[in-house]
């Protein structure tokens, strides 16, 4: 699915926040250019080296760059939300 998706877009939260998963989100970024948007509980799991793929932490101030990622996204993958 994230190979044909056009628009993907990756919401982490806080149950994200292990070694396993970052290991594997590191992984998945680099191969790929998904944007990344983080929880305020799900902040840090992207690594600095892919930063340009991080677009910033949900619900804070009416986040607009996040809110438009959403709206357009053709696939969320969500790691870690509940």
């Amino acid at each position: 699915l994230l190979r044909e998706a056009k628009y993907p877009v990756i919401v982490l939260g806080a149950d994200a926040a292990t070694q396993a998963t970052a290991k594997a989100i590191e992984r998945l970024l680099s191969d790929s250019h998904i944007a990344v948007l983080c929880t305020f509980e799900g902040g840090g799991m992207v690594s600095a080296k892919h930063l340009s793929s991080f677009m910033g932490r949900l619900g804070i101030f009416q986040n607009q760059p996040c809110n438009l990622l959403l709206e357009k996204a053709d696939l969320i993958l969500s790691v870690g939300y509940n």
